[in-house]
């Protein structure tokens, strides 16, 4: 059976960049990561770590920022000894 190993990864989020079509509502503020979060991220990434979740931390108010994620990331078990 496959052994994982699970990290996580404090997002800062962007305030919002404009506006797009929602689901529940007739639009949503397009939050962006910021530039040093998203470099991290890649980082893992290369590193042989996989997206799993993404959750809120803060709401802050709309239009405003920043606020933050908590990104949860997996690899295999046996990939720690690779990198």
């Amino acid at each position: 059976m496959q052994q994982w190993e699970y990290t996580t990864l404090t997002l800062r989020i962007a305030p919002g960049q404009g506006k797009v079509p929602g689901f529940f509502n007739r639009s949503q503020t397009v939050r962006n990561i910021a530039e040093d979060s998203e470099r991290d991220l890649n980082k893992l990434g290369a590193m042989g770590w996989e997206l799993v979740n993404v959750l809120m931390l803060e709401y802050g108010a709309m239009d405003v920022g920043p606020t933050y994620a908590c990104a949860i990331l997996k690899r295999p078990a046996d990939a720690a000894s690779e990198s």
